[in-house]
């Protein structure tokens, strides 16, 4: 009995295409089980081996990073950062959004400010130095993240949730990335400008993941929390960030984000696995 493969039919294989790659809704995971994102590490630990504070330091061990083998860098952010601050200390009040933030890379990703944002920056006296990334990435990096956007505090008492930034991505973004939001902190004890929670948003009212429970970010050390994003085929568009304020008459704040994005398996095992699907087995006598 002889056995011969024949291939697909142009028409065929893009009916196929059309059939399994159909756009669907945006994945959003939260990583890790929603209480072990508090990186800073105990209280007195020095800042060069605080994870959140070394987050561009290559040598501080990262544990989520999503670069693994020989790729490891041991640094958030490889692909992209948004920090507050521009290095200098900013007081509250009267500081729009444009002017006092600082980007770099991750030029698919417009950051723009949220429907709840407050038009400042929170800072507190003695606090810092603030994050500079433009200081570039070295074996050893101590950025204090101490400053921090916040949602107003008119979006309702404790627990309540306020958008703080979106996030336009367009057609160069990564099929999959990984966003590393660092929790603002003002330093106090009762923690009241820190975050309860997190979650990722479509910009209305469709929530993608959700992260709670955050703990007291007390003396300038903030957490780390992150979400993986898998645009599933969809069309990039925006996704947003809220978070939740801990007091009533406080809102919450954010000291920056980072991008990763996510490896892409080998092309050529891509390569492989979609040869074969495009083969038909026939037997014939």
């Amino acid at each position: 009995m002889e056995k011969s493969y024949a291939y697909l039919s142009a028409a065929a294989i893009s009916l196929f295409a059309s059939a399994t790659f159909s756009h669907a809704a945006i994945i959003v995971t939260a990583v890790g089980d929603g209480t072990g994102y508090d990186l800073f590490g105990a209280i007195g630990v020095a800042a060069e081996n605080n994870e959140v504070n070394s987050y561009r330091s290559t040598g501080v061990t990262k544990t989520f990073d999503v670069h693994t083998g020989s790729g490891v860098d041991n640094v958030y952010g490889t692909d992209g950062l948004v920090m507050m601050g521009k290095g200098t200390v900013i007081n509250s009040g009267g500081t729009s959004f444009a002017a006092a933030h600082t980007k770099v890379g991750a030029d698919w990703a417009t950051v723009t400010a949220g429907e709840h944002m407050a038009n400042n920056v929170r800072s507190v006296s003695g606090q810092g130095p603030l994050d500079d990334p433009t200081a570039g990435i070295s074996t050893t990096v101590s950025d204090w993240a101490t400053v921090g956007f916040n949602t107003r505090t008119d979006t309702g008492g404790a627990g309540a949730w306020g958008e703080l930034l979106e996030i336009s991505l367009n057609e160069f973004s990564p099929k999959k990335f990984r966003l590393g939001i660092i929790a603002g902190t003002e330093g106090t004890s009762d923690g009241r400008w820190d975050p309860t929670g997190f979650r990722i948003t479509d910009g209305g009212t469709t929530v993608y993941a959700t992260v709670t429970n955050l703990e007291i970010s007390a003396g300038s050390r903030p957490n780390m929390v992150f979400f993986d994003i898998d645009l599933n085929g969809e069309t990039p568009g925006i996704i947003a960030i809220q978070n939740s304020q801990r007091t009533a008459g406080q809102g919450g704040s954010i000291t920056g984000i980072t991008f990763d994005a996510i490896p892409e398996p080998d092309a050529l095992v891509l390569l492989g696995i979609g040869v074969a699907g495009l083969l038909i087995r026939r037997r014939r006598s």
